[in-house]
């Protein structure tokens, strides 16, 4: 059971340091046979780009319920400021890959480099093809040779 509890059901407010705070919180009668000892509390948004507010997370029954003066252990959550802010190193990353990207691309379809020349350069890729065909031709006298030293051996 997650609950939100909206600015009315605060009581007080104490800041700690530069990032510390404490919250005194209303609980109504209603809600606390749902919050139990072992609960949790985050700071959440109302929708996408809502409010803050807390959302308390139930806990399990095999603790008991919450009383007066008790604490709630904190989660630590990303807001939506932190993804928002992650997206936007995520977008610069993008447009610089794709960026280099383009200028690969665009040198490759030039035939600038190896790997141009080697998708461009139609003498290039026909030797290149001869190389393979001679590879292959190499490996099966290789294989033919050895076999026949194999059979040699026996006799």
């Amino acid at each position: 059971m997650v609950f939100g509890c909206k600015n009315r059901n605060h009581k007080k407010i104490q800041f700690y340091g530069t990032s510390q705070v404490q919250v005194f919180l209303n609980i109504e009668e209603e809600a606390h046979k749902y919050i139990h000892k072992d609960a949790s509390a985050s700071i959440s948004s109302d929708g996408l780009i809502g409010n803050k507010i807390i959302v308390i997370t139930g806990g399990t029954p095999k603790f008991p319920f919450v009383e007066d003066g008790d604490r709630l252990r904190v989660n630590t959550t990303l807001s939506t400021d932190d993804i928002m802010k992650t997206f936007q190193v995520n977008n610069k990353n993008l447009v610089d890959v794709t960026s280099d990207f383009k200028i690969l691309a665009k040198s490759l379809v030039e035939g600038k480099g190896t790997a141009g020349a080697l998708l461009t350069d139609e003498q290039i890729a026909s030797d290149f093809k001869a190389i393979v065909v001679n590879l292959k031709i190499q490996q099966h006298l290789q294989i033919r040779w050895l076999q026949n030293w194999i059979n040699s051996q026996k006799h």
